[in-house]
């Protein structure tokens, strides 16, 4: 983040950083500067932004990713790959309007 910090001219405040999304959230709501909010976060919880004002930063392709992981010998495995199955077809259906791909 820092370098994402340094390229867009912005300064990370260490004395203010947040440990949760609703933190940061928060301390955008008290006036306490800007942060970076994942698309999922933003589709999922923010339903009625009250003080925020949010924005895509054009040109910039951020992005996260997520793991389903299990060892190998897993006796449970066959039902793990099922799960990673209906994850996807459920973000697939459910989500499709944020901004995800896989």
């Amino acid at each position: 983040m820092e370098i994402l910090c340094s390229e867009l001219g912005a300064t990370i405040a260490r004395d203010y950083e947040g440990s949760s999304l609703d933190a940061l959230r928060q301390m955008v709501i008290m006036q306490m500067g800007l942060t970076f909010l994942p698309s999922l976060y933003m589709y999922s919880e923010i339903h009625q932004p009250q003080g925020l004002v949010v924005r895509d930063i054009e040109d910039l392709n951020l992005h996260r990713t997520h793991v389903l992981a299990w060892r190998q010998n897993s006796p449970n495995r066959g039902f793990y790959r099922q799960l990673a199955e209906l994850i996807r077809s459920l973000v697939k259906t459910n989500l499709a309007e944020a901004k995800l791909s896989f």
